[in-house]
């Protein structure tokens, strides 16, 4: 195994000054990325040239996925920070499609969508935490839902939750890992089944709060550990591996380019999109064009 071992000064820079940026998703040699609290989704080159704005979509847009109908965004809704975008929105999916049109499925009743996957079943999944800006309640709230873009049906997977952010599918279809920013957690669910399912405890992070997470080929689970400034590593054999970023407030990250060889972070000090070599190639993402 390569060492992961690594400083700030061994990756580059593909953005910087965006705001609070996440949800990076791969497109080939250029990956798209959100601003939560601009309200936009840019596009940068993976060869370091620069961003360009995409889209403006207003409320929080948060995690985005793709398939070959365009770009999938959850919205919080504005319920997580304060936004500097005019267009307004309730929580829910937005669609980009290929021709730049908006589409959306709202849903009052959602708290401040996160993250998103698609599953193998062609649906996309996505997790449902309760906002900072909603009102204080009682008890654990976050929830788990799939959406089917086929009928705009969505179905509710988990309830209860602390914090569910972060998602990743693994590679058999099988399992979706979901990261917990609360108790530091990663629990992983039956993709399989119908209806509300308890999830399995797969590990704790040994430091800092985890969001968004990818795995590699080999089996590694890469996640962005926000408060500890770096990346931590859960590694097949079930221990931790670490990789410092500096001053950087990790929020999420992906594999891009041609051959998934690249590992893509959003930090959002700095409104930052750095990119590395990666130690081992990103599993695939269903859905993905």
């Amino acid at each position: 195994m390569a060492d992961l071992t690594t400083t700030p000064s061994g990756w580059r820079m593909l953005a910087e000054g965006y705001g609070f940026v996440e949800g990076p998703v791969a497109r080939g040699n250029l990956v798209d990325f959100v601003s939560v609290n601009r309200g936009v989704v840019y596009r940068a080159a993976l060869d370091g040239t620069g961003a360009t704005k995409l889209r403006e979509l207003g409320g929080g847009p948060n995690g985005a996925a793709a398939d070959a109908s365009g770009l999938w965004v959850v919205n919080n809704g504005g319920r997580v920070m304060d936004g500097k975008s005019e267009i307004t929105t309730d929580p829910g999916i937005q669609r980009i499609g290929l021709d730049g049109s908006v589409s959306a499925w709202l849903r009052s009743d959602l708290h401040a969508p996160n993250d998103c996957a698609f599953g193998p079943d062609g649906r996309l999944w996505f997790t449902d935490p309760y906002g900072r800006l909603l009102p204080p309640v009682d008890g654990p709230q976050g929830r788990v839902w799939a959406f089917n873009p086929s009928d705009g049906e969505f179905e509710l997977i988990a309830e209860g939750l602390p914090h569910p952010n972060g998602l990743a599918f693994s590679a058999d279809g099988s399992e979706l890992y979901v990261t917990d920013t609360k108790d530091c957690s990663v629990v992983a669910f039956d993709v399989d089944g119908a209806g509300v399912r308890r999830g399995r405890e797969v590990s704790v992070l040994p430091h800092g709060q985890p969001d968004g997470m990818a795995f590699d080929l080999e089996g590694r689970l890469w996640i962005a550990a926000t408060t500890s400034e770096g990346i931590c590593v859960l590694e097949t054999d079930g221990s931790w591996s670490f990789i410092d970023l500096g001053d950087s407030f990790p929020t999420n990250l992906c594999f891009a380019g041609d051959e998934l060889t690249t590992l893509v972070v959003t930090a959002a000090r700095g409104g930052r999109v750095i990119a590395r070599d990666a130690v081992a190639p990103g599993v695939p993402l269903f859905g993905a064009p």
